[in-house]
């Protein structure tokens, strides 16, 4: 499993219309319909990550023209191929893709004030009193862990919003998460590496190796590896 990182802002020197252009085709008719720009880069950001993973996984630029993103019923997106697998993230200025050959699911949030009222409405009662017993100072943390512990483990399975979160039961103590409708355990980890955003990775085996870091890239190192030959043309520039 690898897992690619992009700032927003890192993108914002370069053409829009040029990165659009790398994308696949329905992500492109998307990015056509959405009016504000942080949006647009966060998109476009998205897309890039998952063509510059794709290739990192050994494809090339012509399996991914060829490349179909599909989407099941409840939304999730997903290539035919059983061998390539991917969740995508952004929260604040960070943009997340996660690759893999089984499938797997990531969440970023930028970590804000602890919301209590949120708390009550979506989480099951032994995650509420959890939060009430944990010390004041330390109840935001805590709150993050559980909110993008339930994300990542509706992205990894499709089921988006479809579920209550109040049955998707955290165990941070013991690394996983249960559905309490399919009756069934999911593998969580957590990991640390930008500051003021807290990042969850959810997985379905038990023995799968999670990475401790994300990779990070600059912008023209994400749009360099966006060819195989690391070819972007630098006139996509600005200025």
């Amino acid at each position: 499993m690898r897992i690619y990182a992009v700032r927003k802002d890192e993108l914002e020197r370069f053409d829009i219309e040029k990165m659009t252009q790398l994308l696949d085709y329905k992500r492109r008719q998307r990015i056509n319909q959405i009016k504000r720009k942080e949006d647009r880069l966060r998109s476009i950001g998205a897309g890039l990550l998952l063509r510059y993973g794709y290739l990192q996984r050994g494809y090339t630029e012509e399996d991914w023209e060829s490349l179909e993103i599909k989407e099941e019923k409840n939304g999730k997106p997903y290539v035919q191929d059983g061998e390539f697998h991917f969740s995508l993230s952004h929260s604040g200025d960070w943009i997340l893709c996660a690759v893999d050959g089984q499938e797997v699911g990531v969440d970023i949030e930028q970590i804000k004030d602890y919301r209590e009222k949120v708390a009550e409405r979506f989480f099951a009662q032994i995650e509420v009193q959890k939060l009430q017993q944990e010390e004041i100072q330390n109840r935001r943390e805590l709150f993050y862990q559980l909110w993008t512990a339930k994300e990542s483990y509706t992205k990894l399975t499709g089921t988006g919003l479809t579920i209550p979160l109040s049955e998707v039961v955290c165990e941070i103590e013991n690394n996983r998460i249960y559905d309490c409708g399919q009756s069934e355990y999911a593998k969580i980890e957590y990991i640390d590496t930008i500051e003021q955003y807290m990042i969850c990775v959810c997985v379905k085996e038990e023995e799968t190796k999670i990475p401790k870091e994300v990779e990070r890239l600059t912008g023209l190192q994400l749009l360099e590896g966006c060819y195989a030959k690391g070819k972007w043309k630098k006139c996509g520039e600005k200025g």
